[in-house]
């Protein structure tokens, strides 16, 4: 399988062009498991060690176990799964090949390996079109529950010129937090204001866990866990 990377980005996406050309392909229905049985969240304490990131495996062809969910309510399991970030595509591997699905996927897990270990970090679609994400467009779901955190990832290009140099493309990686609740998508800053401006109705319950547990939420970490507590 020949793998054809191009150098093509969009301002301020989150779904945009694929960057493999691979040819489509639907798996089996002999895979497809019931009950629905796919696995939770990441961990709200969980620490990423070092540089561990889904997009860099996904450079680095390196395939990981997962499940997958079709909207149509069927799902495959123990899948070998890549999945590109920033061009919002999962591909499977079947018979040595790269694969592309042909049914619209509803969320999927997909292991990202962190030392020795093997996180299962769960992508969730079918949310409300917010800015230039669409209903296809695939979310990182850092907390589950009746209030969602979630991770949207961009890839910008930028034009940079130096006198002595040819004019190139610089990329620069943009992150964008969203809380859904109620069907509804806010995008949020890592800011107390903004998180009270999003969830105006939980405003005490969210300065009482703040203060009882001192969390920052300048910080993932910290958002993270306030949401789960919000869920609790």
């Amino acid at each position: 399988m020949i793998f054809a990377f191009l150098a093509a980005a969009s301002l301020h996406l989150c779904a945009q062009s694929p960057v493999i050309q691979m040819q489509n392909a639907s798996i089996p229905k002999s895979a497809y498991q019931h009950p629905l049985t796919i696995f939770g969240p990441n961990n709200p304490d969980m620490s990423f060690v070092g540089t561990a990131d889904i997009q860099d495996q996904f450079l680095s062809r390196t395939w990981t176990p997962g499940n997958v969910k079709f909207k149509n309510g069927q799902q495959a399991n123990g899948l070998l799964l890549l999945f590109d970030v920033h061009g919002n595509k999962l591909y499977f591997m079947q018979e040595d090949q790269a694969m592309e699905f042909i049914h619209p996927i509803e969320e999927f897990v997909i292991g990202l390996i962190i030392r020795k270990d093997t996180l299962g970090m769960l992508y969730r679609s079918s949310y409300p079109a917010v800015n230039m994400n669409t209903t296809e467009t695939f979310y990182e779901v850092l907390v589950d529950g009746n209030i969602q955190l979630l991770r949207c990832r961009a890839k910008n290009v930028g034009m940079y010129k130096d006198e002595t140099q040819p004019e190139q493309k610089r990329f620069t990686e943009k992150e964008q937090l969203y809380i859904y609740t109620d069907g509804k998508m806010v995008k949020i800053k890592k800011d107390k204001d903004d998180i009270l401006a999003a969830l105006p109705h939980l405003a005490k319950k969210i300065d009482r866990i703040v203060d009882e547990e001192r969390l920052k939420l300048k910080h993932e970490e910290g958002i993270r866990k306030l949401v789960a507590a919000l869920n609790r």
